[in-house]
């Protein structure tokens, strides 16, 4: 029995965004990651999804990397106090211990990993004759490249809205911490309300998503 060609792309679509969805997720949290570990700031866990974890493990240095099934955000999380426990020879900073500008530039560096990785995307769609021979010039421009590109461009500017907890948000708050000179008072709450925010917004595009997917 052949399947129906809408079913076939709605199939292939969502496959798609599946994968370029956790790509985007990955390639951002390990911006946090990379800029973390090279400015002295230890991080506890990196993960790419939000849910039960799936699979995972810890490496030599501690960090705990794991696969969570809702492709809907990640979290690079980090050390709360200094040393850790039991562990005085540790000579890693906590986030709150690094200076405004290196907590700027750990934030920073998420959404500008997804500019990077889109932008190679790019590079390659554009000159997919040479480097993917083999790839037929509709799935180049359509397929899978595409969709890498432009989701991770979304995760990008997504992330530097200026509601916390996103990098944007956050941003926000170190800029207003630097210009009054102490963090601002209500940071948890502000936190906690934009987390709603973020949860609407991610329901309602999702719910368009699912809708454009199913009109197909």
């Amino acid at each position: 029995m052949d399947m129906d060609p809408n079913t076939y792309i709605v199939i292939i679509e969502t496959l798609y965004g599946l994968i370029s969805l956790f790509a985007g997720i990955a390639v951002h949290e390990l911006g946090h990651f990379l800029a973390a570990r090279f400015l002295g700031i230890e991080v506890s866990g990196v993960s790419v999804g939000f849910g039960p974890e799936i699979v995972g493990f810890t490496d030599r240095y501690g960090v705990r990397w794991k696969l969570a099934p809702l492709p809907v955000g990640g979290a690079c999380s980090f050390r709360e106090r200094p040393g850790g426990k039991g562990d005085r020879e540790n000579k890693l900073r906590t986030l709150r211990e690094a200076s405004l500008a290196d907590r700027a530039i750990v934030l920073v560096c998420g959404p500008a990993s997804n500019l990077c990785f889109a932008g190679l995307i790019w590079l390659i769609i554009f000159f997919h004759t040479s480097i993917l021979p083999f790839m037929p010039e509709e799935e180049a421009v359509f397929g899978l490249p595409a969709f890498l590109l432009q989701l991770s461009c979304a995760i990008a500017f997504f992330n530097l809205l200026p509601i916390p907890p996103l990098d944007g948000g956050y941003l926000v708050l170190i800029a207003f911490e630097k210009l009054r000179g102490r963090a601002v008072s209500n940071e948890k709450q502000l936190i906690r309300a934009g987390a709603w925010v973020i949860a609407v917004l991610t329901i309602v595009t999702s719910v368009l998503l699912f809708a454009r997917i199913v009109s197909l």
